[in-house]
């Protein structure tokens, strides 16, 4: 298979419910455990190097022979294509136990490290950002609170030098520092936080177990012993205990999972004004992001300026804006859930960094966050813990 021109599958050709969500995921991450997986990730990265050297920049050869090597954790992105075929199109490595950071403390919190993460060439959608919203995932399921990488702060020969940097901060990388790589490369530190993202496994199925498989454990030498020369001792004969379950009665059987109610927008509504007087009464003034979301043929102009007039009367301080843009991909995976639009996470990842600014979003109705009562209902959730508010200009009941 062509890994160089491999496309998304079309939106009318995934395999949907009549509703138009897909009955699976479209991507799956998993663990590059064989021969023939890891020399498919070393061919995509000699596809992507002769695409960067194409344009100037280099790739060090030991990148491909770092994806040969068993012992290392590395993980690929795959994609089923319209015909039911796999496609590779991206690899990474993962590192649980990273070596300690330049610019960090001695006390360290739990952290992942990624390198030599490459990317199919010729692609225009957005593999980058579904590696992004995998690892902080991945991390938070391991009980990690940041992931850490390095890329290249300039490259050499390259028009278009710190391209690549600009594109990991729209993703929400944060830079934390410089320094040189173990190839004596100029490279940017980047930090992620870690982050649950519940709706993710309905877009990206992973198989990469959240912790390491342990080693067997040690056999006693006694044991071992009697198993080299033949013998066996008495307990070793005896039979295994009985473990299996006794049945349950039939009065004591568990009741059918229940569906909790759908709360009503009045309450929705009552719910957010609480949140946002939590957020008012924060000392200091409150610094707001205006949201908007829109398709392609539309413009968030409107919205924009009218979220905008409506923060003024509010008397919050407006210090930036974020705009997502529903496209074919977001058709095909669902758009409903605001935690998987690459915008709307840069926003939920600023609220819940303590050292930055921003307490609030702002935005021209709840249908520009969610239409789903329930994923609405969450979010607000998550605004409560991140003690954050949230302000629309036409309130839940006016829609």
């Amino acid at each position: 298979m062509n890994r160089t021109s491999a496309a998304p599958a079309a939106p009318d050709t995934a395999q949907t419910t009549p509703a138009g969500i897909p009955t699976r995921p479209l991507y799956e991450l998993r663990p590059l455990r064989t021969d023939a997986d890891r020399a498919e990730a070393a061919a995509l990265i000699e596809d992507r190097a002769r695409w960067l050297a194409a344009r100037g920049i280099s790739v060090p050869a030991h990148h491909t022979a770092a994806y040969r090597d068993a012992r290392a954790e590395a993980v690929g992105l795959y994609e089923e294509t319209a015909d039911g075929e796999e496609v590779l199109i991206g690899c990474l490595r993962v590192h649980r136990q990273p070596a300690p950071r330049p610019e960090s403390t001695a006390t360290q919190r739990p952290a992942l490290r990624i390198s030599l993460v490459y990317t199919a060439p010729a692609r225009k959608d957005r593999i980058g950002w579904l590696i992004t919203l995998w690892i902080a995932d991945f991390a938070a399921r391991t009980g990690a609170a940041t992931v850490h990488c390095e890329v290249p702060s300039q490259h050499s020969g390259s028009t278009h030098p710190g391209r690549l940097l600009d594109h990991l901060r729209r993703l929400g990388w944060l830079v934390t520092g410089t320094g040189l790589s173990q190839d004596g490369e100029r490279v940017a530190r980047l930090q992620l936080t870690a982050q649950d993202r519940d709706g993710l496994a309905a877009m990206v199925n992973s198989t990469v177990p959240p912790q390491h498989r342990h080693p067997p454990p040690k056999q006693d030498p006694m044991t071992t012993s009697a198993l080299h020369t033949g013998t066996a001792t008495q307990a070793d004969a005896a039979a295994p205990p009985d473990r299996s379950l006794v049945p349950r009665a039939a009065d004591q059987q568990p009741l059918p999972a229940q569906h909790l109610p759908v709360p009503d927008l009045g309450t929705l509504k009552a719910r957010r004004t609480h949140i946002n007087r939590v957020a008012l009464a924060l000392p200091g003034p409150l610094h707001v992001v205006l949201y908007a979301l829109t398709v392609p043929g539309t413009t968030p102009n409107d919205d924009l300026a009218a979220v905008r007039g409506y923060a003024e009367t509010q008397h919050l301080v407006v210090v930036g804006q974020v705009v997502d843009w529903l496209d074919s991909v977001d058709a095909r995976t669902g758009g409903e859930d605001p935690r998987l639009r690459r915008g709307f996470a840069r926003v939920l990842q600023m609220i819940s960094d303590p050292d930055c600014a921003v307490r609030c979003v702002a935005a021209a109705s709840r249908t520009a966050i969610t239409p789903a009562d329930r994923l609405y209902e969450d979010l607000l959730t998550c605004f409560n813990k991140r003690r954050a508010g949230l302000w629309l200009v036409r309130s839940e009941t006016e829609l």
